[in-house]
């Protein structure tokens, strides 16, 4: 509203705009059901990734977000599925597909018949290893392909960390990264993992701390398809791997709190 105002004070009538990017979000897997089906056979799940990445997307005022379907595992589907998603889209989000079994065919068919790029398809993070990054030109038009794990937690941490900056970026943002603050772990950090691991947070203000308190979600259990470990979630903590670390990193005050780490805020 105040730039607004501002434009016009000055009297200006129009003004240089970016175009919010088409976005559509496809799940891939055999093993997936509608979210409104009654019951779920032996080895099906309901496609929780897609609407939860929708949801995202409007969140951050994407308008044009289009559910793109669900791939079979097999390469007649995935090639039309993404063909169609291409057509409509200048940004194609897939969740599942990308690992390394026999089934995970999207980087494959990308290279071979939409002659994509990868940028990258390996990451030496937790939760969101099989991450990939391609790009690729259908109809003459250049287009982003971002390939999440299947997992839901992998899959939305994921989307933190790379789709979001993304969108950003291309809608104008001066700063598309998430701020990075520094907080205190409400309970000390025992185990690192081989890989740097984002862990899902809480922010929370207390007399106890000087700085911030990040508060671990579900704290037993952050594996990647434990979703709880991501509601209300606020903050994702950055974790170093274990080998990146000083011994120093496991003393801490016996105040009860944990560790000083950075954390990138995702919300207020």
């Amino acid at each position: 509203p105040a730039e607004l105002g501002l434009l016009a004070t000055v009297g200006l009538r129009t003004v240089r705009v970016y175009n919010k990017p088409h976005v559509v979000v496809l799940s891939t897997g055999n093993e997936l059901m509608p979210i409104d089906a009654s019951s779920t056979d032996n080895g099906k799940i309901r496609d929780s990734n897609k609407i939860m990445l929708m949801s995202a997307l409007q969140d951050l005022n994407i308008q044009y977000v289009v559910d793109g379907g669900t791939a079979k595992d097999d390469e007649t589907s995935v090639i039309q599925t993404l063909q169609s998603a291409f057509e409509l889209a200048d940004i194609v989000i897939s969740t599942g597909g990308v690992s390394m079994g026999d089934k995970d065919l999207i980087k494959s068919i990308l290279t071979e018949q939409f002659n994509a790029t990868i940028h990258f398809g390996r990451l030496q993070m937790k939760p969101g290893k099989p991450t990939t990054f391609a790009t690729c030109e259908v109809n003459g038009k250049k287009k982003l392909f971002f390939g999440l794990p299947g997992n839901p937690v992998s899959a939305l941490v994921s989307y933190w960390l790379f789709v979001v900056p993304t969108l950003k970026r291309m809608i104008g943002h001066i700063q598309p990264h998430h701020p990075i603050i520094r907080v205190q772990l409400n309970q000390p950090i025992e185990y690192l993992d081989p890989r740097p691991e984002y862990i899902r947070v809480t922010i929370e203000w207390s007399t106890k701390s000087s700085i911030p308190i990040a508060r671990i979600v579900s704290p037993d259990n952050q594996c990647s398809s434990r979703l709880l470990s991501a509601r209300r979630c606020t903050g994702l903590v950055r974790l170093p791997s274990k080998t990146d670390v000083n011994p120093s990193f496991f003393n801490i005050n016996q105040d009860g709190l944990g560790q000083q780490v950075d954390c990138l805020l995702l919300s207020l």
